[in-house]
């Protein structure tokens, strides 16, 4: 081979014209050169990208075209010792080695495999300077995984000795068999790359079985190496011990792997050696990072706590390396690799919270005693009160999940010494903690995780909460000195604020004393909710006198009395704790209710901060009706005062109609506790009264024509400002007359325990005489998506119902700060909305607040709002009307905001009279327009502007969302489930099995219902009438040539779709036999459509499989139409087809195993249509065949001398490649 070799010569060629055609005559020695020549020409940048093209053409074409014989003869050229090939074309020779172990393995002789393996191993154990390049090691250790894939441990017993002996040869030796090892976990362990599960099976069994000598041979390699290494740089031999490095951090690499999925009783090798090793090497820059990620492997394996006993030695002398290395990383300069480093090291020491918490009982650690156990306890609490001083983000939240778990633990929390010395400083240090950085000065480690704002936003408030809750946690087991803290901190920040308007008399919006306060509220509120309050208790005194404290304090600052009256309403629970709560009470009332009339002009710099401070202080009433409703109730007349008093005080503007709104919402809240039902419908009357001109008038518009509604809101008038827009006050009634209904609809109970007739609700009499009202006010808003109407518009308005700004970003997945995570966005500055902007909120408001009257009125009013006259007729000319021009967030609206709450409400008297109906109206539109719009997107046009990729998104997201949502409205109207089922994660093999419910018989049995409904399930499974034409009309369906573009491609519909098939075909089967028959067929190739679309998904392909064998064990004795379906599938095997079709005739009595049976059958079958990922499509299937079962010999309970002659020992054999 080498006298060959030689012959050759190296010749570059400049371009591929000069190049042989190459065949398979061609001479061996030409086939080399040329494609020695062509895997050098990919990597030349000086070469055209055409030429470049061409040459991976040729290799590709060798590899797929040439005998096996030739390509294993140019893979030995390129990968020999002595010929002069570049690097790449060594690395390309390696492929080529593994391209044909991976494909044609089983196709050798055994000689070639011999060869083969001979020529790979001699690579590995030589220290050729050829192979010192990183990716030819990783290339070589790749061909060495796949012969053991397909020869171990059956055929190459000695593999893990022969890799042993290599590590002996040297550096470069131990570094390969550390990659090898490192890939073979990771296809057959941690990913799972290998298709045959037999084979998995076994190397996976061989590797548990071999941990005993595999887990110390990687110990052994980094502790020689370790020790080479410290000896190395004590010579100062920079050179030599950076050589070892690679090592090092490879055997690490496994070890991490390793404790993925070993049992952890191999960790106690050596009295658990290797966790002295990580540790020690957490303060080498250059093992400390693959040192770390073994320890956070290692502790997040989830086992009982007899197995993980190991990960206890962790918090003893380790303990306290962990300790000093902590200490030095968090003064380490930001850089990424510190930044990770630091991070991946919080999440260890916030690990080890849950080994503490684990092992903890009796007030001392497993294996230790007492006095140890508190000096590990509290060096741990020292560890993380160091860490709380670093300001990055993520190691905020990683250590404050530590402190949470400790708090939580029933003994750890009841320490003395944790209490009194850790928990204020802790409290102190964390507190500092919830106060918001604005992004533009973050630290530099922080803005090395976040990229923008809103990222970091995001984060942030998480943070937040979860430190608020832990703060909760904290004052559950110590509320003295928690409550003293936060009381120091309260008279702090008054001070402060004394301080600062001495020489400023307003507080700024992004001022760090703003910031304190807003930080200071959340801590009073997380504090105060968590104490334990005994009648006049000295904390209650305390209590009493904050709050006195707060409504003495002397300021005009907007922004601070609303941080006031935040701590009041945290302090308001005092109150039930004092014999004497009407002296506290009405002096916090009274203070209330002067914010709520503050008077302040519109051209007044404090207007908006007032403004918002009166908003503030109407919804804390809401807030202290819900928590203290018997404290509230003496004072119901004197708010009710209030409320009218506010109502008489409105302006053109509206200013007070928020405020108004929201004291009439508490005093709603505080009449569902009123005991007599009369006095509830007279509040509400009284509530509804002031509303009755606004109505009459709005009656008298909405009646007639769109015209009257276009010119009462201003729709056909160019946008003006804001104070000088004339039809402001008009666009203001109709909202606080839709407001003020939806109010009452909301904040009112369901059933009144008062009332005397049984379930009716006090409002029933006052709501029902403005719904007509409401059902024109939606019709006519629909009349605004109208061609017809939209020309009477102002062209500002034409789109006044599509998307709004806020809808757009929640489908999209932006952050949206909300009250949620942010209960100051109130206080955050606010752009200037223009104009338009607030006109199409006001109208967008009131379409969704009617809709909402509505969908609270089925719950609330009941068969009395069922009963209206006329209602089915009246739905389709109101709410429907239109229904076609409206976009489809309007109907994704109108579906949840009241067909939903309609259809789960309605009671069974009115089904056939009332539901059926207007479900068949609601289906029959959105089937046709889901249908539409399916067809239409791949026939869209581009979007030119610079926010085209986000529109088309959009699109797609919205008719995605609205198809999955209408098939849980379908899944909610035939069975007696009212959940949303979703896709599941994970392997399926059944579906949700619901029980039709009596509206779900009567749709089924109704002919129009039961024509849409599984029109819908039909195209829910990618299907239509073209298809199933074609598939019955033609030999045998070719999948690449079907007709037209499928319906619905959506793999959650298609699984929505899936298990309400099911349903209908058990119902139909036993129901109506003729539809069925008639359907059945369609069905199939529906179900046999949607597994070619979703079939790669494994969440799709178990419901799929098991419908399609439902529809076919049903329906094949009486129909032989679906036999002849299957025929026509790609790649069946009739021969199985025909024994699985006898099978499923044949009476068995099914049983799991059965079923399980005639699944795998049915997926055999079908694997010709079952879909493949787009990454798998043209993707060659490597060929893995079983090997013989391993057998493991039986444990010999006699002597063997006596018993020599029965073990056979003569006939054993060692079979070797």
């Amino acid at each position: 081979m080498v006298s060959f070799i030689l012959l050759l010569q190296v010749i570059k060629f400049k371009s591929l014209s000069s190049y042989v055609i190459m065949n398979v005559d061609t001479p061996i020695e030409t086939v080399v050169q040329q494609l020695a020549n062509a895997v050098d020409l990919t990597m030349d940048p000086s070469m055209s990208q055409e030429k470049r093209h061409e040459a991976y053409r040729l290799c590709d074409s060798f590899k797929n075209e040439f005998p096996l014989c030739v390509q294993c003869q140019c893979a030995l050229y390129f990968t020999s010792d002595s010929a002069q090939y570049t690097d790449i074309v060594r690395h390309f020779g390696l492929q080529l080695m593994e391209h044909c172990i991976k494909f044609r393995w089983y196709q050798m002789v055994q000689e070639d495999k011999l060869l083969i393996f001979n020529t790979i191993m001699s690579l590995v154990n030589s220290a050729s300077p050829a192979l010192q390049i990183n990716y030819l090691k990783d290339a070589l250790a790749r061909v060495v995984v796949e012969m053991i894939k397909r020869e171990w441990p059956q055929h190459w017993p000695g593999m893990l000795n022969e890799l042993e002996n290599a590590t002996i040869l040297g550096c470069c030796q131990t570094e390969t068999v550390m990659l090898i090892f490192l890939r073979l976990i990771e296809d057959v362990i941690l990913l799972q790359t290998i298709d045959n599960a037999a084979r998995r099976r076994d190397i996976s069994k061989e590797l548990q079985q071999s941990m005993h000598k595999i887990f110390p041979f990687f110990i052994n390699v980094i502790d020689n190496y370790c020790g080479q290494y410290v000896d190395f740089l004590n010579r100062n031999e920079q050179n030599a011990a950076t050589a070892l490095i690679r090592v090092i951090q490879l055997a690490l690499a496994n070890i991490g792997e390793l404790f993925e999925f070993i049992q952890l009783s191999h960790v106690n090798f050596k009295d658990c050696y290797i966790i002295t090793v990580l540790c020690s090497l957490l303060d080498d820059f250059n093992f400390r990072q693959p040192a770390v990620d073994c320890l956070s492997i290692l502790l997040s394996r989830k086992c009982k706590n007899e197995e993980r006993e190991c990960v206890v030695q962790l918090l003893d002398q380790p303990l306290q390396q962990i300790y000093m290395v902590v200490h030095k990383a968090i003064n380490q300069e930001a850089n990424e690799v510190n930044n990770i480093f630091l991070k991946t090291l919080s999440k260890v020491v916030s690990m080890l919270s849950s080994v503490l918490c684990a092992f903890w009982k009796d007030n001392k650690l497993h294996n230790f005693n007492v006095e140890k156990s508190e000096k590990i306890l509290f060096c741990y609490v020292d560890l993380l009160q160091g860490c709380l001083v670093h300001n990055s983000l993520n190691v905020i939240t990683n250590i404050n999940q530590a402190w949470c778990m400790l708090f939580k633990h029933p003994e750890i929390s009841k320490n003395i010494l944790l209490k009194q010395n850790y928990i204020p400083k802790w409290f102190l240090l964390v507190s500092k903690k919830l106060i918001k950085v604005d992004y533009k000065n973050l630290d530099s480690f922080t803005l090395l995780d976040f990229t923008d704002e809103e990222s970091y936003n995001t984060v942030f408030y998480h943070t937040r909460s979860e430190i608020v809750e832990t703060i909760r946690c904290a004052s559950a087991i110590e509320n003295t000195i928690m409550f003293s803290v936060t009381e120091n901190l309260l008279k702090s920040c008054m001070e402060k604020t004394s301080q600062r308007m001495k020489v400023i008399p307003i507080c700024e919006q992004d001022s760090a004393e703003f910031l304190e306060w807003e930080v200071m509220v959340l801590i009073l509120d997380g504090v105060i909710s968590k104490l334990s309050l005994t009648m006049d208790s000295e904390i209650v005194r305390r209590g009493l006198e904050l709050i006195e404290l707060c409504l003495k304090f002397d300021t005009r600052d907007p922004l601070i009395l609303s941080f006031l009256l935040s701590s009041v309403s945290a302090l308001f629970v005092f109150l039930t704790s004092t014999a004497w709560p009407s002296e506290y009470l009405h002096v916090t009332l009274n203070k209330m209710c002067e914010y709520l009339i503050l008077e302040c002009h519109p051209d007044d710099q404090l207007y908006v901060p007032i403004k918002d401070l009166k908003f503030h202080s109407a919804s804390l009433f809401i807030k202290l009706s819900i928590k203290f409703p018997n404290l509230l109730l003496p004072v119901f007349d004197k708010l009710c005062s209030l409320s009218d008093q506010l109502l008489l005080k409105t302006s053109k503007t509206g200013d007070n109609l928020a405020v108004c709104l929201r004291l009439q919402e508490s005093l709603l809240v505080l009449n569902n506790h009123v005991p007599d039902f009369d006095k509830q419908a007279q509040l509400i009357k009284h509530i509804l009264e002031p509303c009755q001109l606004m109505w009459q008038k709005v009656q008298s518009i909405v009646s007639g024509r769109p015209e009257g509604l276009i010119a009462y809101l201003g729709l056909d008038r160019p946008p003006v400002d804001f104070e000088s827009d004339p039809c402001l006050e008009n666009r203001n009634h109709l909202s606080h007359c839709i407001n003020v209904l939806s109010c009452v609809m909301t904040r009112s109970n369901t059933n009144s325990n008062s009332s005397k007739i049984p379930n009716v609700s006090p409002v029933t009499e006052h709501v029902l005489l403005l719904l007509p009202n409401v059902f024109l006010i939606i019709k006519n808003l629909n009349s605004l998506c109208s061609d017809n109407v939209k020309k009477m518009l102002h062209p500002s308005y034409t789109s006044v119902l599509q998307i709004f700004p806020q809808e757009r970003e929640a489908l999209l997945g932006k952050n949206i700060v909300s009250e949620k995570n942010d209960p100051f966005q109130m206080f955050r500055p606010k752009p200037k909305s223009d104009p338009v902007y607030k006109v199409k909120l006001a109208i967008l408001n009131a379409y969704e607040g009617c809709l909402s009257v509505l969908g609270k009125s089925c719950l609330l009013l009941g068969d009395q709002f069922y009963a209206l006259q006329n209602f089915a007729p009246s739905f389709e000319a109101t709410i429907m009307s239109d229904a076609d021009s409206l976009p489809h967030v309007r109907i994704r609206i109108i579906m949840k905001s009241f067909i939903k709450p309609f259809l789960i409400n309605c009671s069974s008297k009115y089904y056939d009279t009332v539901l059926i109906p207007i479900l068949n109206s609601f289906l029959a539109h959105m089937l046709i327009r889901l249908s539409v719009t399916w067809k239409n997107i791949p026939e869209r046009e581009e979007y030119d502007n610079k926010d085209g990729d986000s529109e088309e998104l959009l699109e797609d997201m919205m008719i995605r969302l609205l198809t999955r949502e209408y098939l849980d409205l379908i899944r909610s109207s035939l069975t007696s489930s009212n959940e949303s089922k979703t896709s599941p994660h994970g392997s399926v093999e059944e579906i949700p099995n619901s029980d039709l419910s009596e509206l779900g018989i009567k749709l089924l049995r109704n002919e129009q219902s039961r024509h849409l409904i599984v029109g819908s399930i039909l195209n829910g499974l990618s299907w239509n009438t073209s298809i199933s034409q074609f598939w019955k009309t033609c030999q045998i369906f070719q999948w690449d040539n079907r007709p037209v573009f499928h319906p619905w491609c959506d793999s959650q519909s298609s699984y929505k779709a899936t298990s309400l098939a099911q349903i209908v075909v058990r119902h139909l089967a036993i129901e109506d036999e003729r539809t069925a028959m008639t359907i059945a067929p369609d069905l199939l190739i529906a179900v046999l459509e949607s597994l070619h679309w979703f079939g790669h998904h494994d969440s799709n392909m178990g419901p799929l499989l098991a419908t399609c064998l439902h529809i076919y064990e049903t329906y094949r004795s009486k129909n032989d139409q679906l036999l002849g379906v299957l025929r026509k599938l790609p790649e069946i095997n009739l021969e199985t087809l025909e024994r699985f079709d006898k099978w499923v005739m044949s009476e068995e009595s099914l049983n799991n195993k059965v079923n399980k049976g005639k699944r795998e059958m049915l997926k055999k079958i079908l694997a010709g249509c079952i879909g493949k990922d787009v990454s798998q499509t043209h993707k060659c299937k490597a060929e893995l065949r079983d090997l013989p079962k391993v057998n493991v010999p039986k444990i010999c309970t006699t002597d063997l001398l006596e018993n020599g002659d029965d073990l056979n020992i003569n006939n054993l054999q060692e079979y070797k490649l």
